[in-house]
């Protein structure tokens, strides 16, 4: 049977010497994972993991029979929420594999991190860890398609054409771009997301579908001190009622990657083109204002057909799966006592 050791990273009991330890320990598992570590020195280490506990979060060593074997993170989410209040793992194991041995030291330190969080996340991308989520009983929380726009697939001229198309066919719709949403906007602009989020096909139940306009200033505020934003484009009805909306994030100073995300038309207005007049107009913004672009990302939920169908015909193409297991306190104390 392999033996492991859990050893959790605390700022009071790491020395300078423990903290360089640790950092060969994260050293030697980048490279057996044939990566590469992306801190140089320990020191750029230790005041990463500051930063994370700080916040709150757990930090812990992996070894199997005296050997380096990962590492993994649990952060708090939801916390002021009690019915909500759960724990996600974010885990970097060197093999894909883990055996029950090691899950269920995992599961204790997730029941001993925190007494009040109702369950435990994991994430399985591309079914890497799919047999996790089945061995603990677990419910899906989320379940997306990840897919990315490259420059060179890009159907530029069905684009052009839904741009140019839907334009003329919806006079009475008026299509507004914005960056920061004014502030006489944002109460409904708060109330149109969260209808859209609660009402999206099967969403994710790890979401918070309450979008506030407190947290929209406190993004766009932490945003701007690194010089990220995002482009809205807002569809508006003849009576001036918001009735769509789609969303890109960037840095402006590396355009290169940006991520699309939430394309939404109200119900009563789905199925006419809004949402590919939107993303089409979104994507010529995009293009003129950053030429030198090279990916746009997404992610969908497999059966929201509509969001999947428009970003295959502009190109995207599917590049991962994501799946987020959800784990109650009572299945993972009962996988303990097996």
């Amino acid at each position: 049977m392999n033996k492991y050791k859990i050893e959790r990273v605390t700022k009071e009991k790491y020395t300078d010497k423990k903290w360089q330890k640790y950092f060969e320990f994260r050293t030697v598992c980048a490279k057996k994972k044939k990566s590469k570590l992306h801190l140089k020195t320990w020191e750029e280490l230790k005041d990463e993991a500051y930063g994370y506990l700080k916040r709150g979060m757990g930090i812990y060593t992996i070894k199997k029979n005296g050997m380096e074997a990962g590492h993994f993170y649990f952060g708090l989410r939801d916390k002021n929420k009690k019915k909500k209040r759960f724990v996600y793992l974010t885990h970097h194991f060197i093999n894909k594999s883990i055996d029950n041995t090691l899950l269920k030291l995992i599961v204790k330190e997730f029941l001993k991190y925190d007494n009040n969080a109702h369950f435990l996340a994991i994430p399985s991308r591309n079914g890497d860890h799919d047999y996790i989520g089945k061995r603990l009983k677990a419910d899906i929380g989320t379940n997306q398609i990840h897919l990315e726009l490259k420059k060179k697939d890009v159907k530029k001229k069905v684009i052009n054409k839904w741009v140019k198309t839907y334009s003329k066919k919806f006079p009475d719709l008026t299509m507004k771009f914005y960056e920061d949403i004014p502030d006489e906007l944002l109460k409904e602009y708060c109330k149109v997301f969260t209808e859209l989020l609660v009402n999206m096909p099967a969403n994710s139940e790890l979401s918070d579908h309450n979008v506030r306009p407190a947290a929209i200033r406190r993004w766009d505020k932490h945003d701007k001190k690194n010089n990220r934003t995002s482009y809205r484009y807002l569809v508006f009805n003849k009576d001036n009622k918001l009735i769509a909306k789609t969303n890109v994030a960037l840095n402006k100073d590396k355009p290169q990657s940006m991520h699309q995300y939430m394309t939404g038309v109200l119900k009563e207005y789905r199925e006419q083109g809004i949402g590919k007049w939107m993303k089409g107009v979104m994507y010529l913004k995009l293009e003129k204002d950053f030429p030198d672009y090279e990916v746009i990302k997404t992610e969908t939920h497999p059966e929201n057909h509509g969001s999947k169908s428009i970003s295959l015909q502009m190109g995207y193409k599917q590049v991962a799966t994501l799946k987020e297991f959800k784990v109650s306190r009572e299945k993972s104390e009962a996988f303990l006592k097996k």
